[in-house]
């Protein structure tokens, strides 16, 4: 064999061989991205069964509505423990439930109207009617000056409170089609 043949199977073998290297590390190159592809898929399907886990299940949510007699007797005990007249409560309006977006869940809104009350008793009656029940808590509170003035050493106000309770009422089957 010639000098020249030799080289020329030297060079070849050569670029086969670094051919050949990369070959196999772009193999076990993408041998590790599949495996972290399928490590990052079975962690994703983990999440996607523990979302639905936690949207069907009844954390802080009462799970049946809450009667409005009972809901009424609960605001008015309150009213009492918190010192507030019973003329003071000119309104209690607790509202159908209604579905949270396309959840299990319902919200039940109350509106309670309050006239010349201090912050000090308004708190006090929040803490008691919400104290008790942990699907219930209060969404708004407005406060306004009172439109009958009174003469008295403390401040009053006029307010109008939001409670709303969480309940976890899943759709049937049915209702969804």
């Amino acid at each position: 064999m010639k000098r020249s043949q030799l080289w020329l199977i030297c060079a070849c073998t050569l670029v086969l061989s670094i051919g050949g290297i990369h070959a196999v590390q772009s193999l076990f190159g993408n041998l590790r991205q599949l495996s972290d592809t399928s490590r990052n898929l079975a962690t994703c399907e983990n999440l996607c069964r523990r979302i639905e886990s936690l949207r069907n299940s009844a954390t802080n949510a009462a799970l049946e509505q809450q009667n409005k007699d009972e809901l009424t007797t609960k605001i008015e005990a309150g009213v009492l423990n918190a010192g507030i007249s019973a003329d003071c409560l000119t309104r209690i309006n607790p509202q159908s439930g209604r579905r949270v977006g396309k959840t299990a869940y319902l919200e039940e809104v109350t509106e309670i109207e309050l006239q010349h009350v201090t912050l000090e008793q308004l708190i006090t009656l929040a803490l008691s009617v919400v104290n008790d029940d942990s699907a219930m808590f209060v969404s708004s509170l407005r406060l306004s000056a009172p439109r009958i003035a009174i003469e008295t050493t403390s401040d009053v106000w006029d307010a109008e409170v939001g409670l709303t309770r969480l309940v976890f009422s899943p759709q049937s089957s049915r209702s969804t089609r």
